[in-house]
């Protein structure tokens, strides 16, 4: 019983070894990722560098903060009314 079980073992730690191997294709398909255009902002997913990521993701967050300072005001203008 014990030899049958270090047998299984070993069997499964060599699938598991050799699992990555099978999916090493998908490695060769593009992104079917588009993102939208921010602030005039683009990013294609072939070709960009962490900077072009990071100004991104700033103008994202600049937008949104925009959108919601502009719904904070009109809630604060309402209530002073």
């Amino acid at each position: 019983m014990h030899k049958k079980l270090i047998k299984l073992f070993f069997i499964f730690y060599l699938f598991f070894l050799f699992l990555p191997f099978s999916f090493a294709f998908a490695q060769e398909r593009i992104l079917e990722l588009e993102y939208p255009t921010i602030l005039g902002i683009s990013l294609d997913t072939v070709n960009t560098q962490l900077e072009e990521y990071v100004l991104y993701i700033f103008s994202l967050s600049v937008v949104i903060s925009g959108l919601f300072l502009f719904g904070t005001l009109v809630y604060g203008g309402i209530k002073y009314i």
